[in-house]
Protein backbone atom coordinates (compact mmCIF):
# COMPACT_ATOMS: atom_id res chain seq x y z
CA UNK A 1 0.00 0.00 0.00
CA UNK A 2 1.40 3.21 -0.88
CA UNK A 3 0.90 6.00 1.88
CA UNK A 4 0.19 9.55 1.00
CA UNK A 5 3.30 11.98 -0.29
CA UNK A 6 2.49 14.40 3.35
CA UNK A 7 3.60 11.05 4.98
CA UNK A 8 6.84 11.73 3.94
CA UNK A 9 8.09 15.48 5.24
CA UNK A 10 11.63 15.42 4.66
CA UNK A 11 12.46 12.90 2.42
CA UNK A 12 10.30 14.43 -0.73
CA UNK A 13 13.26 13.83 -2.84
CA UNK A 14 13.97 9.87 -2.03
CA UNK A 15 9.66 9.56 -2.81
CA UNK A 16 9.62 12.04 -5.80
CA UNK A 17 12.83 9.89 -7.38
CA UNK A 18 11.11 6.73 -6.56
CA UNK A 19 13.53 5.21 -4.02
CA UNK A 20 11.77 5.70 -0.80
CA UNK A 21 10.40 2.58 0.40
CA UNK A 22 6.40 3.59 0.89
CA UNK A 23 5.08 0.39 2.18
CA UNK A 24 4.71 -0.56 5.76
CA UNK A 25 5.03 -4.10 5.48
CA UNK A 26 8.35 -3.82 4.34
CA UNK A 27 11.46 -3.56 6.57
CA UNK A 28 13.20 -0.77 5.37
CA UNK A 29 9.69 1.32 5.63
CA UNK A 30 10.60 4.91 5.55
CA UNK A 31 14.28 4.49 4.12
CA UNK A 32 15.66 5.43 0.69
CA UNK A 33 17.14 2.37 -1.15
CA UNK A 34 20.70 2.94 -2.18
CA UNK A 35 20.56 5.27 -5.41
CA UNK A 36 22.93 7.44 -8.17
CA UNK A 37 20.98 9.97 -10.38
CA UNK A 38 23.69 11.38 -12.47
CA UNK A 39 21.71 14.98 -13.77
CA UNK A 40 23.24 17.39 -16.32
CA UNK A 41 23.28 20.75 -15.93
CA UNK A 42 20.20 21.23 -17.96
CA UNK A 43 18.38 19.44 -15.49
CA UNK A 44 18.08 15.86 -17.38
CA UNK A 45 18.20 12.62 -15.38
CA UNK A 46 21.14 10.92 -17.79
CA UNK A 47 21.89 7.91 -15.71
CA UNK A 48 20.04 5.88 -12.63
CA UNK A 49 21.80 3.98 -10.56
CA UNK A 50 19.17 2.19 -7.46
CA UNK A 51 20.24 -1.10 -5.26
CA UNK A 52 18.20 -2.32 -2.04
CA UNK A 53 20.29 -2.73 0.97
CA UNK A 54 22.41 -5.24 -0.32
CA UNK A 55 24.44 -3.76 -2.60
CA UNK A 56 26.22 -0.99 -2.31
CA UNK A 57 27.32 1.82 -4.88
CA UNK A 58 31.16 2.20 -6.99
CA UNK A 59 32.19 5.23 -7.16
CA UNK A 60 34.73 4.27 -10.00
CA UNK A 61 31.47 3.53 -11.99
CA UNK A 62 29.45 6.71 -10.97
CA UNK A 63 32.74 8.71 -12.35
CA UNK A 64 33.28 6.77 -15.24
CA UNK A 65 29.41 7.68 -15.99
CA UNK A 66 29.84 10.87 -15.74
CA UNK A 67 33.12 11.06 -17.99
CA UNK A 68 31.98 9.08 -20.88
CA UNK A 69 28.91 11.38 -20.41
CA UNK A 70 31.39 14.64 -20.78
CA UNK A 71 32.85 12.96 -23.41
CA UNK A 72 30.11 12.14 -25.74
CA UNK A 73 28.07 15.72 -25.12
CA UNK A 74 31.48 17.33 -26.09
CA UNK A 75 32.49 14.99 -29.09
CA UNK A 76 29.66 14.35 -31.44
CA UNK A 77 28.53 11.57 -33.33
CA UNK A 78 31.10 9.37 -30.58
CA UNK A 79 30.00 7.46 -27.58
CA UNK A 80 31.87 5.59 -24.77
CA UNK A 81 31.49 2.08 -24.74
CA UNK A 82 30.99 -0.11 -21.61
CA UNK A 83 33.40 -0.37 -19.43
CA UNK A 84 35.60 2.89 -21.66
CA UNK A 85 38.06 5.05 -19.56
CA UNK A 86 39.22 8.53 -20.42
CA UNK A 87 41.77 8.11 -22.92
CA UNK A 88 40.18 4.53 -24.34
CA UNK A 89 38.44 3.67 -27.80
CA UNK A 90 34.87 4.82 -28.34
CA UNK A 91 32.77 4.03 -30.62
CA UNK A 92 30.67 5.70 -33.37
CA UNK A 93 27.24 6.25 -32.54
CA UNK A 94 26.12 6.00 -36.98
CA UNK A 95 24.97 1.89 -36.78
CA UNK A 96 27.53 1.85 -39.84
CA UNK A 97 30.40 3.36 -38.51
CA UNK A 98 30.17 1.45 -35.12
CA UNK A 99 31.00 -1.64 -37.15
CA UNK A 100 34.42 -0.56 -37.08
CA UNK A 101 35.22 -0.50 -33.03
CA UNK A 102 33.52 -4.18 -33.40
CA UNK A 103 35.95 -5.78 -35.75
CA UNK A 104 38.67 -6.65 -32.91
CA UNK A 105 36.18 -9.11 -31.48
CA UNK A 106 34.90 -10.44 -34.80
Amino acid sequence: MRESRASYTGKKISYDYGVLITDSSDDMFGAALRAVFIIDPSGTVRSVIINDDGAGRSIEEVTRTVQALQYSDTHEGEGCPANWTPGGKTIKTNADESKEFFKEWA
